[in-house]
């Protein structure tokens, strides 16, 4: 499994999503920003939230190997994350697509166990989530699959319009973020290489965070995106499990460090 990354800044929210359940979803399809779409986005119903495309995209190759990459394989399953922070918003919700140059549909979009997205009023190509679990300490993350075309169609670009719910009953203060990424097809640069035994592997997995290192001891910091350290500690073998279960599902920041080395990366946890 791939997995791709949208980490979306502050916004607040839509009357579309008000319920904040999938029951409460009525937007129509074609509102990604996309080109293809006229660029609308669900600014045109939430007339004072002006698309601010303040984001982060990353593309990682593997699932369990958090190293980010541009590249997809045809065929093969990708998941993609939709991370937004507000200081006050309730819910949140988003709709994407995925287009070629030509601007066609590419790939199949399928919903997340525990993170229920459905296909816009029976769209396939545009997929949407809502869902009433709400922001936590100001964070939010929503997830969809997606499943590459089965052949190389050259590069692909994902639009997503990505709204956070005040919950005021208008669409007055409801802030929209749309964002966009593109990868290209993996067969066209040769296949990825294998996973370098000098480089540090860190990656989630079922509630434990697995870190092994190439050489110890080293110090091991841990911070959200907002830049709070969140876990310290000194790691003395070169393998080591970690129980993150209590962990909040987001993105993290983790710093690797000694003497000899110096390491950073993204990874991406959910319950």
């Amino acid at each position: 499994m791939r997995v791709i990354v949208i980490i979306l800044g502050l916004g607040s929210a839509a009357v579309m999503l008000l319920q904040g359940t999938m029951d409460g979803l009525d937007m129509p399809a074609g509102y990604t920003g996309a080109p293809a779409d006229g660029k609308r986005t669900c600014a045109i119903c939430h007339n004072d939230a002006l698309p601010q495309p303040k984001a982060i995209l990353t593309f990682y190759p593997e699932a369990v190997d958090p190293t980010p990459g541009t590249h997809y394989t045809p065929g093969e399953l990708s998941r993609l994350y939709i991370h937004l922070t507000h200081p006050t918003a309730l819910y949140g919700g988003f709709q994407i697509a995925a287009f070629d140059t030509l601007r066609r549909f590419q790939g199949t979009f399928q919903s997340v166990p525990g993170f229920p997205s459905k296909p816009v009023q029976g769209n396939a190509n545009y997929y949407a989530q809502a869902a009433n679990i709400g922001f936590i300490n100001g964070e939010y993350t929503m997830m969809v699959d997606w499943i590459a075309p089965p052949q190389d169609v050259g590069p692909i670009t994902f639009y997503v319009a990505a709204i956070a719910v005040d919950g005021d009953g208008t669409p007055q203060g409801d802030t929209v973020y749309i964002d966009q990424l593109t990868i290209t097809s993996g067969l066209a640069v040769g296949r990825q290489q294998p996973h370098s035994p000098m480089k540090p592997r860190i990656y989630w997995h079922q509630g434990m965070l697995h870190v092994q290192i190439p050489q110890n001891p080293i110090t091991m910091e841990v911070y959200t995106l907002n830049g709070e350290q969140y876990d310290y500690r000194v790691l003395h073998e070169k393998n080591t499990t970690i129980d993150a279960s209590h962990w909040q599902s987001g993105i993290y920041l983790i710093k690797l460090h000694n003497k000899q080395m110096h390491y950073a990366t993204k990874v991406a946890v959910y319950h």
